[in-house]
């Protein structure tokens, strides 16, 4: 090839150059590898191999592994989910056939005989409660004490005086909430509706006692104005719960 003509039979390529007559085609330089014309066919030069232009079509990602680590992954978790359940529900089952063989009170104390009023009886963890007194009516009290202190439409006030006596060896927490329970078997918590005279200690129950001390206090309820044979619950933790006759 030439720039310039070099006699009989030179031809002018394309590419503005000269070429002897024993060329049949000129020489195009071949364009880059993989870089397809604008019509998605190769460029002049350039042989199709495996249907993409400039080489080989690209290997296909394999996400195999990545499926297997996620299928793997997640039975796990179900396995997992599943051996927990099954721990938290063997756990559940003896917690509460341990409550269940702790809650059953026999003889004074017990739902079938409440304890009189004056009668100690041991709520557990060293804790020993009674009912010292109880104003099974005390609405026109409570009411005539403060005008914002008023039972429901239907209820009534109820004072009930207790007191607790703890003989452990150490210091030891008073977790319990005292209840009323009448003939509806409907458990009453003491009313934050009910305010207490000024000469009527508040019960305080939940205390940290050393060994010997007593604990003396009262507490009101609001309970339904016809309710009847009204006792008192006690329940110190998953101790077994005991009950107290009012009256």
């Amino acid at each position: 090839m030439s720039m310039e003509s070099q006699g009989p039979g030179w031809w002018l390529a394309s590419d503005g150059k000269w070429y002897p007559p024993q060329d049949s085609t000129p020489a195009v330089p071949p364009p880059p590898q993989g870089v397809p014309s604008f019509s998605g066919q190769p460029m002049p030069g350039q042989p199709m191999q495996g249907g993409y232009a400039g080489g080989p079509p690209p290997a296909k990602s394999n996400n195999k592994g990545c499926i297997y680590a996620l299928v793997a992954v997640g039975i796990l978790a179900l396995l997992g989910a599943g051996g927990c359940s099954f721990l938290l529900f063997v756990a559940k089952d003896k917690v509460e056939t341990a409550v269940d063989e702790m809650t059953v009170r026999e003889g004074v104390g017990s739902v079938d005989e409440p304890a009189p009023v004056g009668t100690a009886v041991d709520i557990g963890d060293g804790w020993e409660f009674q009912v010292v007194d109880a104003d099974l009516d005390a609405t026109d009290k409570i009411v005539a004490n403060s005008e914002f202190s008023k039972p429901a439409a239907g209820k009534k006030f109820v004072i009930v005086t207790f007191k607790g006596t703890y003989s452990g060896t150490s210091s030891a927490d008073m977790l319990t909430q005292p209840e009323l329970i009448g003939e509806s078997k409907v458990a009453s918590d003491p009313s934050f509706a009910c305010e207490l005279p000024d000469d009527v200690p508040a019960l305080d129950t939940f205390v940290t006692a050393e060994a010997g001390a007593e604990v003396e206090g009262s507490l009101c309820f609001e309970v339904d104005a016809d309710e009847k044979e009204l006792r008192a619950k006690f329940e110190q933790f998953f101790n077994a719960p005991a009950y107290f006759e009012l009256e």
